[in-house]
């Protein structure tokens, strides 16, 4: 499955992307439904970019892993039970969920330039990426032909 997403076209993605944020807006309880291709996506990418990087270079893959579940899990019970009656004892679960999201995008962006750069990136490497998979709607625009020619260029 990760490679048949990292194969797909940026805009096939984008419009993946706007039918679940549709869709969940037009849903009960569809908010958990807008963030699934977005964490379907990063999941894909973090193992596939993972996998095609040297031995020496690769993230743990556990924590990408257990901080996607997190995040995902946590997508799903906001969706199903509304914080903000409870805000002041939520707060330090939407801080944990936020360093979960940028410690995805963080994974990926790294792994993706540590792939095309063939060593191990630094800040001012991978920063264009990191921005694009925040605001991936319009990221996708520009990432996912990165990945499509790395995964083209392992496979030949």
């Amino acid at each position: 499955m990760t490679k048949f997403i990292s194969m797909q076209s940026a805009w096939i993605m984008f419009l993946v992307f706007v039918l679940f944020f549709v869709l969940g807006e037009l849903l009960p309880f569809g908010s958990a439904l807008t963030m699934a291709p977005f964490f379907v996506w990063i999941y894909s990418i973090g193992i596939e970019s993972n996998r095609l990087l040297p031995v020496t270079m690769k993230m743990p893959l556990v924590k990408f892993k257990i901080l996607l579940a997190y995040a995902t899990g946590y997508a799903v019970v906001v969706a199903c039970y509304p914080l903000q009656a409870k805000m002041p004892y939520a707060l330090p679960f939407h801080f944990i969920d936020m360093f979960c999201l940028f410690y995805l995008i963080y994974f990926v962006a790294k792994s993706i330039r540590s792939i095309e750069l063939n060593r191990p990136a630094i800040l001012s490497d991978w920063v264009l990426i990191f921005f694009g998979l925040l605001f991936y709607p319009i990221g996708v625009w520009f990432i996912q032909p990165k990945i499509q020619r790395i995964v083209q260029t392992v496979n030949s």
